[in-house]
């Protein structure tokens, strides 16, 4: 457990692994590599919740699509394209999609039937601009 808070407190860290754990628990690698054998390892740990933050942070955000590179790299994902494929397997959406749901939840509301045609019409005018 200690271990994998230290993980989450320290997931801006671009280069975050077994060896970060290594010296801080002073454990040897084997440990670590049996401490988190059951999450898919150190990596996958890390990966996981890193994308989960930036999930997180582009839906609470209305940001523009540029802000997108800035929040990954907030969490530690320094290479974009990594970032992008590693995101689009864990949700299977693109960032942008996240980003537009936001600005979709925050912009439009759709409260009744009456208000229906109406809302079908500004989702469809908000995906025209978005792409």
């Amino acid at each position: 457990q200690a271990m994998r808070r230290f993980l989450l407190e320290h997931l801006d860290r671009p280069n975050l692994g077994v060896s970060d754990l290594q010296v801080e628990f002073n454990a040897s690698r084997a440990t670590v590599y049996r401490a988190f054998e059951e999450l898919g390892g150190v990596a996958n740990y890390v990966r996981e919740h890193r994308l989960a933050a930036i999930y997180r942070d582009l839906r609470m955000c209305m940001a523009t699509h540029g802000k997108i590179r800035c929040i990954a790299e907030q969490h530690g994902f320094f290479d974009q394209t990594s970032f992008l494929r590693s995101f689009r397997a864990q949700y299977g959406v693109r960032p942008s999609e996240i980003l537009g749901a936001a600005y979709v939840n925050e912009s439009v509301s759709c409260n009744g039937a009456a208000e229906g045609v109406q809302c079908l019409a500004s989702l469809a005018s908000f995906w025209r601009r978005a792409h």
